[in-house]
């Protein structure tokens, strides 16, 4: 049997969660998730152009919708990889808040978790894997920071949902 590399896109995942899905955490309200502040990584299981949705299943907050032009939605897509969102918690209960809200989101519930909302266009999106790295010595915008900057020296361009950094 092949042993898989801790490699992905660039990124070190030995220290990371294991990986659990969009639709394990929808399910288990994300009781697993530790509420330490941290980074979280979506990702996806193969490199293959996924189908895309014409409308979000994300949830309008405050009246924004959570739709992006199709154009926006298929030029973003970065084609071999796998990480699709990088993220960062510093809430008072962290990385479950944050990671809360995000699936919340995705089911469209009106909740503040605007940042990755290109996930939400993909069909495959309750496949997708989460996870995460506790920090308790780093700050988690910087760590956040540093991720997308090793993503973007391999492909030059931020993971498909990170809009921002």
């Amino acid at each position: 049997m092949k042993r898989q590399t801790a490699m992905v896109d660039g990124i070190d995942m030995s220290t990371f969660s294991r990986p659990l899905t969009i639709k394990e955490l929808q399910t288990t309200n994300c009781n697993m998730v530790p509420k330490q502040k941290g980074v979280y990584t979506i990702l996806r299981h193969d490199t293959a152009k996924p189908t895309f949705l014409a409308r979000s299943v994300g949830g309008w907050y405050k009246g924004l919708d959570p739709n992006y032009p199709q154009n926006i939605v298929d030029s973003r897509w970065v084609a071999g990889a796998r990480i699709l969102y990088v993220g960062k918690a510093n809430g008072r209960n962290g990385l479950r808040q944050r990671l809360r809200q995000l699936v919340y989101f995705g089911m469209g519930k009106p909740v503040g978790h605007r940042g990755g909302r290109l996930i939400w266009h993909l069909k495959d999106n309750s496949d997708l894997l989460v996870r995460w790295l506790e920090l308790t010595n780093h700050d988690p915008d910087q760590v956040e920071s540093e991720l997308i900057n090793t993503f973007k020296s391999i492909y030059g361009k931020r993971p498909y949902a990170n809009l921002r950094k």
